[in-house]
């Protein structure tokens, strides 16, 4: 969903913890610009990898142009003419396609260009096409991470710092041709989430952010996402969730409070007289226990759960620490879910020692049978990305990521 290491060091706040067991490591030779250095990424969960990790996309080979990164998790689909798509966006869009998993292409026409809009209440500026879901392969619906980064626009931001003049949405974008190209309705029109805030200048980062994929629950046949919510004024920091039974109509998605799936998101231009925000902010589930997790969500049929995987931190008390990572929670119904567990310990943009970092991870089962491969099984395969830094003394992340993935297995 996502940017700088500032950007993406906003997102996540180190939780309380529970130990994980048995240590497995699995070594990756990286090369960054100018150095070279073996990190060492381990697995001290029950999750544990069955193979070694394996490059989808290396930035320095396979780039279209030099923005063209993995800057959200990665979402797959098949289309209408049985090819799997791989997006993996930034706010240049661009997708891989391939008959298989292990014969995806880049493919270098770009799919949806950001239109830079200056005017906030367009909530049309720098757009990631984040979360796409097709019921046939051709019209597909995505979510988009949508940021208004007023450090870019004169007059917008005093201070220029990007992440004071931050204000991100959710909103929907649709391809009619099988993912070459995605549009939207004209601004605002296609907004589907919001804070009931409009912008303000130096007040940010705020904003609903960083939609989780879609998936149709298996339990009552709603299409169901998670989005971040960042505290500003009655917003509340956490986990949204949000349900509708119609993609193709951004203002059918209504978000859980006060118990149901009741709340309409609101769009804070659209002023009515007296009308108070706070009924327009959802509620955050699980806090405790999930923080601000949403990047990839499955149903796993092993599990029998939902299951939710980010990047996370948690203090671990028998060493007196926080440990970083990739964390993965369980769920029986979107709205309780399991005390995150340790997948894969990381460094991670906001706590590294100047290395290499991870970040954007997802869990795909390549045999999956859903065509927006929203379920999950025992083993499934683990992405996320890998970023580069400048030097093993430099503590600048470059454009320089690569897309990587590892096998791995649940337990029992």
């Amino acid at each position: 969903m996502r940017r700088t290491a500032g950007a993406i060091a906003r997102l996540h706040v180190a939780g309380r913890a529970i130990t994980a067991a048995v240590l497995a490591t699995v070594a990756l030779l990286l090369l960054p610009a100018g150095a070279s250095a073996v990190i060492t990424w381990t697995w001290p969960g029950q999750v544990q990898p069955t193979g070694q990790e394996q490059t989808v996309f290396d930035w320095t080979t396979q780039r279209c142009i030099d923005n063209n990164i993995p800057d959200a998790p990665p979402r797959a689909f098949r289309d209408s003419l049985g090819r799997i798509q791989l997006t993996s966006p930034h706010w240049d869009n661009y997708r891989m396609v391939g008959r298989t998993f292990d014969s995806l292409k880049m493919d270098c026409n770009e799919t949806a260009a950001s239109h830079n809009n200056a005017n906030p209440a367009a909530f049309d500026d720098k757009e990631w096409i984040s979360s796409p879901y097709t019921l046939d392969g051709t019209r597909i619906y995505a979510l988009s991470h949508m940021e208004f980064q007023g450090n870019t626009f004169p007059g917008q931001c005093i201070s220029g710092n990007y992440l004071k003049c931050f204000y991100a949405s959710i909103n929907l974008s649709i391809s009619k041709n099988r993912g070459a190209t995605y549009t939207h309705a004209t601004p605002p029109n296609h907004l589907v989430a919001a804070a009931p805030y409009q912008y303000y200048k130096e007040e940010g980062p705020y904003g609903i952010m960083s939609p989780s994929n879609i998936i149709k629950s298996p339990l009552d046949g709603y299409y169901y996402a998670l989005v971040q919510s960042q505290r500003f004024l009655a917003n509340r920091e956490g986990t949204c969730v949000m349900r509708t039974r119609n993609l193709a109509d951004p203002k059918s998605w209504r978000a859980w409070k006060d118990g149901s799936f009741s709340m309409t998101w609101k769009n804070p231009y659209q002023v009515i007289a007296m009308e108070r925000a706070e009924p327009h902010v959802c509620d955050v589930v699980s806090f405790p226990e999930i923080e601000k997790m949403t990047a990839s969500l499955t149903w796993n049929t092993h599990l029998d759960k939902f299951m939710l995987i980010d990047v996370a931190g948690k203090y671990y008390p028998d060493i007196a620490a926080n440990r970083y990572g990739i964390y993965m929670s369980t769920s029986s119904d979107l709205i309780h879910w399991s005390d995150k567990d340790l997948v894969m310990e990381a460094p991670l943009s906001y706590a590294h020692g100047c290395t290499d970092v991870v970040g954007f991870p997802a869990a795909l089962d390549h045999t999956s049978r859903s065509r927006n491969f929203e379920t999950t099984g025992k083993n499934f395969y683990l992405y996320y990305t890998h970023m580069h830094k400048m030097s093993p003394t430099s503590c600048a992340i470059l454009l320089d990521r690569d897309l990587i993935r590892v096998p791995v297995q649940l337990p029992g």
